[in-house]
This record gives C-alpha cells, structure tokens and sequence, in this order.
C-alpha cells in the first residue's frame, strides 16, 4: 500500500493577515497572482521550476486526487528514494504565504517550518510552474493511513492503539509549540508505516496558531465538536483534543462514536465492555461536551492510560516538554463574544 492513495483533501476558505518569523499570510495575494500571471507565465521557460523537477524526480502514475490537486508516485533520480509529488493549482490555492520573498501556497510555509519535527511528512522540495506548485515530499513505502489500517484489521488492542495514539498526541503538540494549527487531524491523514511509526499528512487546511477563537472549520463533519455545531467557533487546542478523542475511540471500535450532529451534541459515546477503566475515562474526558469539561491538550501526555508499560523517563521528558508549552486560552468559547 502507498501513500497517495490515502491522502484526503484538507482546503481551507480562510484568508488571514499574520506573521510569523519569515512567513506571511498576504491576504490580497491572489490579485496579485491574476496581476503577474502572464509575467510568471513568460519567466517559468524551458529552464524553470517545472523542468527541475524532471531533472531530479522521475514522476510516474497518478496517485490520488485532493480535490482539484493531484498526488503522483514518483522517484529521486539520484538515490532512487521513494517520493511523492503533490500538485497545487495555483487557482484553487485559498491560502497563501510568503517564503524566501516570494509567495507560496501556505501549505508550503507550515511544510518547511515544520520540517524539523519527527511525525510530520517531509517536504523535500517545491518546484513553481505557471498554473501550479508541484510540492515534493517522502514517500514512506509501504505504507497505509489509519483508516485503512483499522478498517482491515478492527479493532486493536490497547498496547497498539496506546503506541500509535502516544505518537499522535507528542506530534500534534509538537507543531502547536512551532506555532501551527493542523485543522483536519483524522485517521486518513495519519500514515502508518511497517515499523508502526505515524506521519501527519495533508496541511492544506492548516494555520498559523492564534491566541483568539476560529470561525471556520474544515474538514469531515464526524470530527467536529460540539462548540462548532453550537456556535460556529471554537479554539484550536480544545477543539483537536476532541478530533483525538474520536480517534481514539475509532482505533478501539472501528466505527465512529457520533453519525449526526444531534449525537454530537446530546449522546455519550458507548464504549466497549471490555475495555479497561482507565481508557474508558480518557476517551470520555477526551469528549466531554463542555471544553472547560474536557482533558487539556498538554495533559493528554501525563494521563495514567498513556504510560502503561512505559518507564518513569519517558513520563518526565514529556512532562518536560508539556511544561514548554503555553495553554492559557481554556475559557468557554460562549464567553468569547
């Protein structure tokens, strides 16, 4: 099984205005890409971007479609390493950013801001042509996303759901320090190779992280919480405790807790009779309808059920790290105005 062919569309409809070390979200950029298209389209010749790419990938089938981009196979001419060649239509990008003095699709900022972070894919290049970006990122081979992976197995047992979900929780804080909000965290953007090591996939909908609440929210309609349906925002780092809390709970049944929004917002989730104590608690704080309710995002890491079977050092360096972490924005999103 290949990546491709797992990876799910995550498109964002939010422009915003932020800067974050060398990166910025031009909220106009488009207009100015209408401006300069037929600039780019004179200067990207025979010997631009596009030709690079074939110079040093060789591309081969067609993957997956995201939406309107497509995902091709493809390997590094060089080493002959495993890649994947993502294409962004520069006329469906909805979200832009700034890098080396130039715009880009956002999805290329988080990219390579986040490239420093184990559990992340790797972007290893991006090529610019006239009407796209074509986006190069690590193939691992063979691989499988979480959906497939639970979906021919069932259901897993708690040691195994307990390592994946451990690698999970460690890199979803791990881009919220870098400062980045992924917005589609679920199972079909989870990768999981032979060795059982995840890689987070598909950053199309992902953001600059805000102190304040967002207004808009992609992605499956299952994930959402209960917040969103009610009041149409929600803060980020309670709102993917919740996504966590589903895939949790998706891991150890195989089947989704909520089919509706009504469930969403008015059912308890119904947990298998032979899973332990302590699971059943985490997942249910992990779904808690009220977000002052809900387990905290840098909590998740110290709960009893996630150190199972792990030793004391491996509690205090996560421990260490949660305490780098700053979750001061647990207020009640009503009270927010």
């Amino acid at each position: 099984m290949i990546m491709g062919s797992r990876i799910s569309v995550c498109r964002s409809k939010r422009k915003t205005a932020c800067v974050i070390e060398k990166y910025e979200v031009v909220p106009e950029v488009e207009n100015q890409y209408l401006a300069q298209e037929e600039v780019r389209r004179r200067s990207l010749d025979s010997e631009g971007d596009a030709r690079s790419l074939t110079r040093l990938y060789d591309i081969g089938e067609n993957l997956s479609r995201i939406g309107q981009n497509k995902v091709y196979s493809g390997v590094r001419i060089s080493d002959g390493a495993p890649i994947a060649v993502k294409k962004l239509l520069k006329k469906k990008v909805v979200a832009w950013g700034e890098l080396t003095g130039k715009p880009v699709p956002l999805e290329i900022c988080l990219l390579d801001k986040l490239k420093h972070i184990t559990g992340v894919i790797k972007m290893l290049d991006y090529f610019e042509d006239y009407d796209c970006f074509n986006v190069v990122m690590e193939r691992p081979d063979p691989v499988a996303d979480l959906d497939c992976v639970i979906n021919q197995r069932g259901l897993m047992d708690e040691p195994t759901a307990r390592r994946l979900f451990r690698q999970i929780v460690n890199v979803v804080i791990n881009i919220m320090t870098a400062g980045v909000v992924h917005r589609c965290i679920i199972a079909k953007n989870i990768l999981v190779d032979q060795a059982g090591f995840i890689r987070l996939i598909n950053f199309g909908y992902g953001a600059f992280l805000k102190n304040n609440v967002f207004d808009t929210l992609p992605g499956d309609a299952l994930y959402h919480p209960p917040e969103w349906i009610q009041h149409k925002k929600y803060h980020p780092r309670s709102t993917t405790v919740w996504t966590l809390g589903i895939i949790l709970y998706f891991m150890m049944h195989a089947t989704m807790p909520f089919r509706t929004s009504d469930s969403i917002l008015n059912d308890k989730p119904w947990l298998l009779s032979n899973l332990s104590p302590e699971l059943k608690i985490l997942i249910n704080r992990c779904l808690s309808k009220g977000t002052l309710e809900r387990i905290k995002l840098e909590q998740i890491p110290r709960n009893y059920w996630m150190n199972i079977g792990y030793d004391s050092s491996c509690r205090d360096e996560i421990s260490r790290h949660c305490s780098r972490v700053s979750f001061n924005e647990y207020v009640d999103v009503e009270d927010m105005g």
